[in-house]
């Protein structure tokens, strides 16, 4: 049988809320350690520990912690020209009927707005599309919206 990979995103939602991993320890009643082991996937918690990781951050346990093979590929177009062969994070978006993959590299690899990628491509040479392993649940995708301009000020 397969080994099954258990994935969290708990350190982009910690993040997201503002606590560093003491603060949310002492929300959850665990240790600092317990909180590092997790994030880097070295500590599968118990079904308890999950159930306070989840209430300390106020969201279900699904929303932290998913097995790898649950998660669907899509293909999308890339929204601009991508290094072939390479894994990439990308952020997903639906325009005009399709998906679009912009990629998080350079100086976009971490946005200050904290949004962590929604999945992982990988562009090959002699096609259109990118395959994109989606990194969560793609029922929350439907929830982007996309907003462009060149004003330095839509960051905000």
């Amino acid at each position: 049988m397969k080994q099954e990979v258990l994935r969290n995103n708990l350190k982009q939602i910690r993040t997201r809320l503002g606590m560093n991993q003491q603060d949310l320890a002492n929300l959850a009643g665990v240790t600092r350690q317990t909180i590092s082991g997790v994030e880097s996937g070295q500590y599968a918690p118990s079904t308890t520990i999950s159930l306070r990781l989840a209430k300390a951050l106020g969201c279900h346990v699904e929303d932290l912690f998913w097995l790898e093979e649950d998660l669907p590929e899509i293909a999308a177009v890339p929204a601009q020209n991508l290094p072939v062969g390479q894994d990439l994070r990308v952020i997903l978006a639906r325009i005009g009927g399709k998906w679009v993959a912009h990629p998080l590299i350079g100086k976009d690899a971490f946005r200050t707005e904290m949004i962590p990628a929604d999945g992982a491509a990988n562009h090959l040479s002699l096609m259109d599309t990118v395959l994109v392993k989606l990194l969560d649940d793609p029922k929350k995708l439907y929830n982007t919206a996309v907003l462009a301009g060149c004003s330095p000020a839509l960051s905000l």
